[in-house]
């Protein structure tokens, strides 16, 4: 039989000797209800899921918890069915629900998805939810049945029944425990089962036998809990039994267990209320949460290693320091204002207020009073100005006006006078006894040793004659430091020195001295801390991240963590950060006025509203940075859940983002920064769990990210970013301004082509008309020189004629005149016409010429081979006028016989080259003979000839070319005349 009663008795004097405080306090906590946004203040499952987030399966629905605001999703939110008893996540972040009324639901990417079960619906309720490792769903359902929900897909569902392998004396499965290794842990009323695949193995049989085990746990040491009826039984790696009960749990059923990191076992069950099992005691929680009398459904411990316990009722309660305590005045406290501390030689904690003595002895407060009158409606008021334990255990307490008492430790009271030189007595603001045992007094300045016989002054340290002690430090080398209103003084060796404002410290007005494990010393001041290596001050204030600047208290534990008490909460400094608990975290006040770290590893903090106690052991630092995530968007009435992406046209470019950091042990300590790149890229501080851009943004694309800080912890590494995309308006848009673009540049095209048409067009009609007016000019010109030849050729007629004996003659010039003149008739409107006719034409006339001057000249044509006289094309009469000129004014004038030559040569394949050769006086000669009038006629010939060479290359894209120079130049007397036409075909 187990040794239950001894085991309680136990128990019984560790609460008092050991932490005889504690149970008797309220526990600070958080509740979260209806009126904190809880869906139901009835609660039946917890689950912290692979973010960090919160979920709770209440009677309306399921709620998510980000620290600050709750999310719930009920049957207006696509969740058939209200009570919600599982909970349970898969490996890919799926959150899978179950309500009672047999349907199953998950939460998958910011959507909730429902899953009808199968057959087994309308057969029984399914009472809890768990993940295998191989992501397979498992169900307890109420008729006695396990099933086994595997997922080919998101809408393929199969389920096993394990009921028949579990044999027919289970008349009902009370939990199920999934393994890291894919088996499930079964507890039953006929003890715990191990399922893997088909094979049922029965466990703990040696344990617990066949009894009726209703909840199971592992710890981080791999010990196994099981919770039975009345007792807890503990199994360990190596199959060691341990048993753990108490009266109070007797004939209770323990159905929910949960493992701290710090070795601590929470366990709660119907009419059980909670409990704590810590280093091998049962304390019970459940008067300090105030849930008596209420029903304990499921328990969680999160990361951070805060308590969560979801009640039937009561809404949900979060224990963020399960060990902090706290005393005021409906705790027995006779003032809560607490500026005194000591502990005494037996371990009794001696607390002064501003109203009386206290002392905390046997797990309870009590007032001790110092006055002589047992009437507590006639005593003075009892304002403690200073406390100090001496070597021999008696505790020395200075009040306001009034004399030293000693107390003894049966709490008998001594009066005792303190002494000045002149022999008058006083009340000390400050008492001290150093390791040696000694006592000193400062009666409000100066400092004082105090004898058995009488007092003396403290010669050592004669600058502080006139300054307000606060505090002393004695350390082994006999080296001490004081701690007052006017600096800090260092007596060492007999020398004292005094350090002050200029000498580095942050104010003259010193509140405390103390001393860390590497041996620097710190005092706390109005302005901050400062630290002292040796040779330096360094100064620490919120700059560095001190809660506040004003610092009455400052101690190091025997672990060597340094805290401080400072009018805005309690820090805690582990050489890189402060780490702040306030009454946020569950102290009762933030105005801290005295520590007092104790023997048994307590650190005692005096308030300016009762009295806190921490285990140190429990204390923490700031830690990793919390997890930050960016929960929703909303632009216009659209909203997207947990996005990473999301594009908007630019009228909807108004957002609302939410975001959330995984912070529930001091949520109000949790600080944000933002940034919107694209549009500013600085970080910008908030505590504010949103971001509403109320002004719209312009198009483009941005980058919204968020990162959190806690408790000075740093900020985020990896912040939460989701990337934003404002459609600009459709006149803004790229397609349309390339559209617009090839408009324009197709309007433009358009014009250029219309202007170069119509210019076009113009200059062609310009072309035509300058074309019409070339031809007649050259139709002009050869009619201005036609008439001239005629008017020659008539002369010569009327001369044969006049001549008596040229009949013959005359008639045969008539007869080629009449065949010139056809030639000429034939090719007046041509502008071109072949070599052939053109010589054709020229024979006659120089045959009609020959006949004219009686053979006077001769005359030549010569035609090289290489030209196609039958198609090669010249203008129409280009050689006849030069030819006419070689006639009458070189060879015409003479007294003999002259020639003429023509030659008709190919220059190249391209060019052809008309060379008139004459053998008369020559063109300079000719015209110095030549009277006015007949030089006047010409120049002009020779200037219409030029002109209608000129036209005759611009109208037939000819290139023609003349030169007219003497033949023979060395010749002074006959120098002829050489005129060369080069004409590109």
């Amino acid at each position: 039989m187990r040794a239950i009663l001894l085991f309680s008795v136990f128990c019984a004097a560790w609460l008092l000797l050991v932490v005889p405080e504690l149970p008797a306090q309220s526990l600070p906590h958080r509740s979260y209800s209806v009126s904190e946004g809880l869906a139901s203040s009835t609660v039946f499952r917890i689950l912290q899921d692979s973010r960090g987030f919160m979920w709770f399966g209440t009677k309306q629905g399921v709620s998510r918890f980000d620290g600050r605001r709750f999310e719930n999703m009920d049957h207006y939110k696509s969740l058939y069915g209200r009570s919600i008893l599982g909970l349970a996540e898969s490996s890919d972040g799926t959150i899978w629900i179950n309500s009672y009324d047999k349907n199953i639901h998950c939460f998958r990417r910011g959507r909730l998805w429902r899953y009808p079960l199968p057959d087994v619906r309308h057969k029984a309720g399914i009472l809890q939810l768990a993940v295998g490792a191989d992501d397979a769903v498992w169900m307890r359902a109420s008729n006695v049945r396990l099933l086994l929900l595997q997922q080919d897909s998101l809408r393929l569902m199969h389920s096993r029944d394990y009921r028949a392998y579990l044999g027919d004396s289970v008349n009902f499965i009370n939990s199920i425990y999934p393994m890291p290794d894919g088996a499930l842990l079964v507890s039953t009323d006929r003890g715990v089962f191990a399922v893997r695949d088909q094979t049922v193995r029965h466990i703990f049989s040696e344990a617990v036998g066949s009894r009726a085990v209703h909840a199971i746990e592992w710890d981080n040491r791999g010990n196994a809990w099981l919770g039975l009826e009345g007792e807890v039984c503990r199994i360990s790696l190596t199959g060691e039994l341990h048993w753990f009960s108490d009266p109070q749990m007797r004939n209770k059923k323990v159905q929910n267990l949960r493992a701290d990191s710090s070795g601590g076992l929470w366990l709660a069950g119907e009419a059980l209320g909670l409990m704590v099992i810590q280093d091998g005691c049962l304390l019970d929680m459940t008067d300090r949460l105030g849930l008596r009398n209420v029903e304990i459904n499921d328990l969680l411990i999160d990361r951070e290693q805060n308590v969560w316990v979801a009640t039937f009722g009561a809404g949900v309660k979060c224990i963020p320091e399960p060990w902090l305590a706290n005393w005021t005045v409906d705790d027995g406290l006779s003032n809560s204002y607490v500026h005194q501390l000591a502990e005494g030689r037996d371990g009794r904690l001696w607390v002064g207020t501003f109203n009386g003595l206290n002392v905390l002895d046997g797990g309870s407060m009590r007032r001790v009073r110092l006055d002589q009158n047992d009437d507590p409606a006639a005593a003075p008021l009892e304002r403690i100005e200073a406390m100090t334990v001496d070597s021999a255990g008696k505790v020395w307490v200075s009040m306001l006006s009034d004399p030293v008492y000693i107390l003894d430790q049966d709490l008998r009271r001594y009066p005792h006078d303190i002494l000045l030189a002149d022999g008058s007595t006083t009340a000390p603001n400050f008492l001290y006894t150093d390791p040696r045992g000694r006592l000193f007094a400062s009666p409000y300045v100066g400092m004082i040793r105090l004898k058995d016989d009488g007092t003396e002054v403290w010669e050592q340290a004669p600058m502080l004659a006139d300054a307000n002690i606060h505090g002393i430090l004695h350390l082994p080398d006999d080296t001490v430091w004081i701690a007052s209103s006017l600096g800090a003084v260092r007596v060492a060796g007999g020398h004292a020195r005094h350090f002050r404002v200029a000498d580095g410290l942050p104010s003259d007005d010193v509140q405390a001295v103390c001393r860390d494990s590497s041996e620097a010393i710190w005092l706390a001041t109005a302005r901050g801390l400062a630290r002292y290596d040796g040779e330096r001050w360094t100064v620490l204030t919120t700059r560095d991240g001190l809660s506040h600047n004003y610092c009455r208290a400052i101690v190091t534990d025997p672990m060597g963590q340094l805290w401080v008490g400072s009018t805005r909460g309690l820090n805690y400094y582990d050489g890189k950060r402060f780490v702040h608990y306030t009454s946020q975290r569950g102290l009762i006040a933030d105005e801290i006025l005295r520590l007092l770290p104790d023997s048994r590893n307590l650190l005692w903090i005096g308030t300016a509203e009762g009295l806190s106690c921490l285990p140190l052991n429990a204390a923490r630092s700031g830690g990793a940075p919390p997890q930050v995530y960016i929960t929703s968007v909303q632009a216009g009435e659209r909203i997207w859940r947990e996005p990473r992406h999301i594009s908007v046209p630019y009228d909807s470019a108004r957002f609302s983002i939410d975001y959330a950091g995984m912070a529930f042990r001091f949520p109000d300590g949790l600080r944000f920064q933002y940034q919107l790149l694209g549009l500013d890229t600085s970080w910008r501080e908030t505590s504010a769990g949103s971001r509403d851009f109320t002004q719209p943004l312009p198009p483009g694309r941005y980058t919204f990210a968020v990162r959190a800080s806690l408790d000075n912890s740093g900020w985020s590494e990896t912040p939460a970013k989701v990337s934003i995309r404002v459609y600009p308006p459709w006149w803004q848009t790229v397609w349309f301004r390339v559209l617009l673009a090839f408009m324009v540049l197709g309007v433009l095209l358009a014009g250029i082509i219309i202007i170069a048409a119509t210019v076009k067009r113009r200059e062609r009609a310009r072309l035509d008309i300058h074309n019409q007016m070339l031809q007649l000019e050259q139709q002009a010109l050869n009619s201005s020189i036609n008439p001239h030849f005629l008017f020659n050729a008539l002369n010569s007629i009327q001369y044969f004629f006049n001549k008596r004996d040229a009949l013959f003659e005359a008639n045969m010039f008539l007869s080629k005149f009449g065949k010139l003149i056809r030639l000429i008739l034939e090719d007046a409107q041509k502008e071109q016409i072949t070599l052939e006719q053109e010589i054709k034409r020229l024979t006659l006339y120089l045959e009609l010429e020959e006949m004219r001057l009686e053979e006077q000249i001769t005359f030549t044509i010569d035609i090289g081979r290489e030209i196609d006289a039958e198609h090669v094309k010249i203008p129409v009469m280009i050689i006849q006028p030069f030819v006419e000129n070689a006639i009458w004014h070189g060879v015409a004038p003479l007294e003999e016989r002259g020639e003429v030559s023509i030659s008709i040569k190919m220059q190249d394949s391209a060019t052809m080259y008309i060379e008139v050769r004459d053998d008369g006086m020559g063109i300079d000669n000719s015209l110095a003979a030549k009277s006015e009038e007949e030089a006047e006629h010409n120049s002009q010939g020779m200037a219409l000839t030029s002109e209608r060479l000129k036209l005759l290359s611009r109208l037939n894209a000819l290139n023609i070319s003349l030169s007219v120079q003497a033949a023979d130049a060395a010749n002074l007397r006959r120098p002829g005349t050489l005129v060369r036409i080069l004409i590109t075909l």
